[in-house]
């Protein structure tokens, strides 16, 4: 793993397969496709690529379904794997809990930050992701979403519900929501959002202990100042390329602006990453293309379009050196 490359806590992680197993999943099957080996998930402490969690999603939603993360932290309500988990625990009232959340989120996994806001008599807890990252992962987002529900209920004993629910993508699966989220679902909104009522923000913790909670936030502090993703360039640019691409002229003079850099100054930052910004084109249009053609409702002359590619016969070429297949063959596949 690259010392900046995004991460995720091993202990959430190895809570997140036993659950798994619990439901009926040979661990062994999981382990094979993450590519990581059981020791890597010993350490408490450790930090694992962010992408184990992509490497076992289609395993994971042949046995349980598309709203497969959603079904496992069903599961993981008494799951106390991270210290960010303690802090919510030992929180005075939801508000300092979800305060918690969204402050040290990153020691779960370096994704994008989460806000908490109160307007009027409504609360909201969002996080804007990359289209990218909705494209790949909306099983996963939607799965962040309910724990920081399921979590909310079981810290506080009240099992509340929610307003509504905004999701960037659409709901995967509409009776895992209607028992977990029991509430209005808003699909292809701005942002990945749970709004509830703000007088929620004031519910005690049960069996919460401030000194515990003293003594664990300056160790939060110095594990999120030290995370690798706080430096990370790459998935910044990533996801600039991934929007720019429909207009077929993503250059890094373009990208640089975005991000505040120059051309150079950029090459340089991504080359520290080991990587570069003709690297990062190419793989980002390989994996939208990868998730394009399992839409059948997107045809292969659609899915060129959107990768910013000339013509048919330039993508047809570039999948081929990419997959030692043609677009139709992959698609034929799946």
């Amino acid at each position: 793993m690259s010392k900046l490359e995004p991460t995720v806590s091993a202990a959430i992680f190895s809570s997140y397969i036993d659950a798994a197993v619990e439901m009926g999943i040979d661990r062994g099957e999981l382990m094979r496709c993450s590519g990581l080996s059981a020791e890597s998930l010993v350490d408490p402490d450790g930090r694992l690529p962010l992408t184990a969690y992509a490497s076992i999603r289609n395993v994971l939603e042949q046995h349980l379904g598309p709203a497969f993360t959603l079904r496992i932290v069903e599961t993981m309500t008494e799951v106390k794997a991270t210290v960010i988990a303690y802090l919510m625990a030992n929180s005075k009232t939801l508000k300092e809990a979800y305060d918690n959340l969204c402050r040290y989120r990153a020691i779960v996994a370096e994704v994008e930050p989460t806000r908490l806001s109160t307007v009027g008599d409504r609360a909201s807890l969002a996080c804007k992701y990359a289209k990218l990252h909705v494209m790949m992962g909306a099983a996963l987002i939607e799965g962040s979403m309910g724990f920081w529900l399921i979590r909310g209920r079981y810290i506080t004993g009240v099992d509340w519900d929610p307003i509504e629910v905004h999701l960037q993508g659409k709901v995967t699966d509409t009776t895992v929501y209607e028992r977990i989220f029991r509430c209005k679902v808003i699909n292809g909104s701005e942002e990945t959002k749970l709004v509830f009522d703000s007088k929620l923000l004031d519910l005690p913790i049960k069996n919460s202990d401030k000194k515990l909670l003293n003594y664990l936030t300056p160790i939060a502090e110095e594990v999120v100042k030290n995370l690798p993703g706080n430096q990370n360039v790459k998935q910044l640019v990533q996801d600039k390329i991934f929007n720019a691409l429909e207009s077929g002229n993503v250059t890094i003079d373009g990208i640089a602006d975005q991000v505040h850099m120059s051309a150079r100054t950029l090459q340089r930052r991504l080359e520290d990453e080991g990587t570069s910004f003709a690297s990062l084109l190419d793989e980002t249009r390989f994996i939208a293309a990868l998730e394009y053609l399992k839409d059948r409702r997107i045809s292969i002359t659609e899915t060129a379009f959107l990768l910013g590619f000339s013509d048919n016969s330039t993508f047809y070429r570039a999948f081929k050196r990419w997959s030692k297949q043609t677009p139709a063959q992959f698609r034929k596949s799946l």
